[in-house]
């Protein structure tokens, strides 16, 4: 389910960049949402109903939310410019990060080898970006990505003992929706575009326009796209053990060269494979750890009971 749904997210992401040079971003954003948030509401009626959509956390729900919405923009921004695959590469770094905010959010203690392990990953990350060539700065976009995508994964885990997943991920919806209402009203005219504006910024101030007939037929896709897809991911980790999930997140790494290549003909460059080595050795070394803490955690439980 989990490889599954990642490769539609991965067609879903081809779909966006294809969209990039002719609709704005934060338009996508308005007519995905509310399809997402059909099957988000069908999920929650599945877990328990409507009474889960309450929270004691609404500060915290409404920061993840805005740092998820800052997230999938500059991801979606990113590749207006950048080849899928090096975008995808970028981003999964973001373990790398979560292990690093969850010392002092978390409390969390860091070990030698796991210190070493997030080293080895950073070190990676600056490989990718390709340092001594010239980058295009839509790079930094893909880097903040990963930032706030770890972000975003440790309010989960802050907010995983009161909130079910179905709840935080209406919620988010939600304000993804109204992030993209806000956006429209205020950029929608296009007054802030330029003539020379760099293609990914093009892609967030460009002026929103009434979708043609296709356009609306691929906005709908990626709308039903991001829900089935929202469906396969909560269902994987719902039956599943995330620890023993969550490495093959990486197959997304594998279907953004696979679609890169078959769409534009991209492959990665030799700095972004090795840089791309070095992340998912780095991450999978991380997920492996937390794997074993978690099971001692679980030993020392069933000791004490």
């Amino acid at each position: 389910m989990l490889v599954i749904g990642l490769a539609l997210f991965g067609v879903q992401d081809v779909l966006i960049k294809m969209l990039s040079g002719d609709i704005a971003v934060m338009e996508v954003v308005f007519f995905r949402s509310p399809i997402a948030l059909v099957v988000a509401w069908w999920v929650i009626k599945r877990e328990g109903g409507w009474h889960l959509l309450r929270t004691r956390n609404p500060g915290l729900i409404i920061l993840r939310g805005l740092i998820g919405l800052s997230c999938y923009t500059s991801f979606y921004m990113a590749l207006a410019m950048l080849p899928l695959a090096d975008v995808i590469v970028i981003v999964f770094s973001a373990p790398l990060f979560v292990a690093a905010f969850a010392i002092p959010l978390l409390g969390e203690r860091l070990d030698l080898l796991r210190s070493l392990a997030i080293l080895v990953g950073f070190i990676g990350v600056i490989i990718a970006m390709n340092p001594t060539g010239v980058t295009d700065p839509a790079i930094l976009l893909a880097v903040y990505s990963a930032i706030s995508y770890a972000a975003q994964s440790v309010l989960t885990r802050k907010l995983g003992d009161s909130e079910s997943g179905g709840s935080l991920a209406f919620w988010q919806l939600t304000i993804f929706w109204l992030g993209s209402v806000i956006a429209g009203i205020t950029l929608g005219s296009g007054w802030l575009l330029q003539p020379d504006s760099h293609p990914s910024l093009a892609f967030l101030l460009r002026a929103w326009t009434v979708p043609t007939m296709e356009q609306a037929q691929w906005l709908l896709i990626i709308g039903m796209i991001a829900g089935v897809g929202f469906y396969l991911l909560s269902q994987a980790y719902r039956i599943g053990e995330a620890s023993s999930i969550a490495p093959f997140e990486f197959s997304a790494i594998i279907w953004g060269v696979l679609w890169g290549f078959i769409f534009w003909n991209q492959l990665p460059a030799a700095n972004m494979w090795a840089g791309m080595a070095l992340i998912l050795a780095s991450a999978l070394y991380l997920l492996m750890y937390e794997k074993k803490l978690q099971k001692q955690l679980q030993a020392s439980h069933a000791t004490a009971s």
